[in-house]
């Protein structure tokens, strides 16, 4: 057997412990997942001697995945801890959906999917959409009844369906965080986002809906033409920008466009300078889908639940704008710094090191992301109100771009993330000292 094999079968053998939903308290769910992930992280290592590592995790000395599981499980207890039959839903996409993708496509393997790279399949995702969903169905019905919240199996088949359907196109995006992470929070968070949306019974809808969708529609299908972003890419900024529509109107819109347009400038700027060094965007800076989830998908999951959650609009439009001052600084510091920036340092040791390397900063690069995360402030300020949530969203775009370097020059050398994922977490750490920020 290979190393991924006894871990594999970990992997799946431990949803058993879901059981335990609707049969402890709460507390006492949230409890064992932090007492599995003190496990995992101190004791495990040690008994397994790295057996179930990971050749990257030797490298780093930690099995992070093996930490981020019970990491994931523990969160999901929290933030579903009054319907924790979502925790369910979570594990098993993790337990299930992942396990069967990853299976199916390494045994039939089959047509590639047309966004990413890397090996994922069709029929990868197909099978652990489809087995994912009827297995995590059947783990529900082995809970006790009263934690199924009245719901019949129909109407659970419908919710898992869309829950699994969003996590494994998550699992299925190369470069993003851990899929021991991202699968279960996002499909226990949407299955949970689809019942509310369930009970709501109605949504509001813009009354200028229709001037919405047809101006997305536009620039998608300029964008995709013009080259600047492939078909995939385009569907999927075009519904990252529907989200971000619908909770915050054409002024949030106006921010995804200002980065959209100053990201596209600021990448063909310069471009034979930059392919002369070796610093230029692969495939001529044509985006895709992991470009624009990386990039958006924060200000796009902010939009949609501004747009579920009217009463905390205010707060999750104020990270929506954090998220963007965040991605459109490291845009405007990593492509134009590289150009005009004179003295190189590493960010932690702030000793001199080579332009364009993971955690290498400049000063005219971090003053031109200072300076976008101005702008993405300034704008939201104009069409909003000029109070301290001005300064809130410029000091979480400041954060945001500094910890991206961070995270590129430790985790990302490493090769324990990519640039892709280094994107994300800095938006979404942005998005959320914003939204700290502003309820202080």
């Amino acid at each position: 057997m290979t190393i991924r094999d006894p871990r594999k079968i970990i992997h799946v053998s431990m949803v058993i412990f879901a059981l335990a939903i609707g049969r402890f308290p709460p507390w006492l769910v949230v409890l064992c997942g932090a007492a599995a992930l003190t496990f995992n992280l101190f004791f495990l290592p040690r008994l397994s001697r790295g057996r179930l590592e990971k050749p990257e995790e030797r490298q780093l000395g930690s099995p992070l995945g093996l930490i981020l599981y019970p990491a994931s499980v523990t969160l999901l207890a929290l933030l579903t801890y009054s319907h924790q039959v979502f925790l369910a839903v979570g594990w098993g996409a993790m337990a299930f959906g992942d396990a069967l993708a990853s299976l199916a496509g390494r045994r039939w393997r089959g047509p590639l999917l047309p966004w990413g790279r890397g090996p994922k399949t069709w029929i990868g995702l197909v099978a652990g959409w489809a087995g994912g969903t009827l297995l995590t169905l059947g783990l529900l019905w082995l809970l006790p009844a009263g934690s199924r919240l009245g719901l019949g199996a129909q109407t659970w088949l419908g919710l898992v369906a869309t829950g699994l359907a969003a996590g494994m196109l998550v699992e299925s995006l190369p470069g993003l965080i851990d899929d021991n992470l991202s699968v279960p929070l996002v499909a226990g968070l949407t299955t949970w986002l689809a019942y509310a949306i369930g009970q709501d019974g109605h949504l509001f809808m813009p009354p200028n809906l229709w001037a919405g969708l047809f101006w997305i529609g536009t620039f998608m299908v300029l964008a995709w033409i013009s080259g600047k972003i492939d078909g995939p890419g385009s569907l999927m900024g075009g519904l990252l920008a529907l989200g971000i529509f619908l909770g915050g109107g054409f002024p949030s819109l106006g921010l995804l466009l200002i980065f959209f347009v100053l990201g596209t400038a600021a990448s063909v700027w310069g471009r034979r300078q930059k392919e002369a060094l070796g610093l230029a965007q692969g495939n001529r800076g044509r985006r895709s889908v992991r470009h624009a989830f990386s990039n958006a998908g924060v200000a796009g999951l902010c939009g949609f639940l501004a747009w579920l959650f009217p009463a905390w609009a205010p707060l999750l439009l104020t990270m929506l704008a954090g998220s963007l001052a965040a991605a459109t600084a490291d845009t405007l510091a990593s492509e134009l710094g590289n150009l005009y920036g004179r003295d190189y340092r590493h960010v932690l040791s702030w000793r001199p090191g080579p332009r364009g390397e993971d955690g290498i900063v400049s000063t005219a690069g971090t003053a031109l992301g200072a300076a976008g995360a101005v702008l993405m402030s300034t704008a939201y300020a104009a069409v909003t109100s000029w109070q301290l949530t001005w300064l809130w969203i410029i000091l979480a775009g400041l954060a945001g771009n500094w910890l991206d370097s961070v995270l590129g020059a430790t985790l990302q050398r490493r090769q324990l993330m990519t640039n892709d994922s280094v994107n994300f977490v800095a938006s979404l750490l942005a998005a959320l000292l914003a939204g700290g920020l502003f309820l202080i």
